[in-house]
């Protein structure tokens, strides 16, 4: 269900052959892919309607961002989730 709600937000992921990976679940965690900031930020805003169109309600606590790049500066881009700036840790 929220694999479909993400395909339909937008294609920002990164490509394996002919799939576009946006997300991986893995114990009851969940692992937002993205390429570029911009998309990024729509998954989460995305998945911040999923959640709140599902009833369900995320411990910002416990959200953590890390982003993997050799050009971008640490903490170049504010991540927000419910109005709240998400921590970032460096890669």
């Amino acid at each position: 269900m929220l694999e479909e709600w993400l395909n339909s937000q937008g294609d920002d992921g990164i490509y394996f052959g002919k799939f576009v990976i946006r997300l991986i679940l893995y114990a009851g965690d969940l692992i937002l892919i993205a390429k570029l900031a911009l998309g990024l930020k729509e998954h989460l805003l995305s998945l911040e309607h999923f959640y709140r169109s599902v009833g369900m309600q995320v411990k910002i606590s416990k959200m953590k961002l890390v982003v993997f790049s050799e050009k971008r500066k640490h903490n170049q881009h504010k991540f927000y989730f419910e109005g709240n700036i998400l921590e970032e840790f460096a890669d």
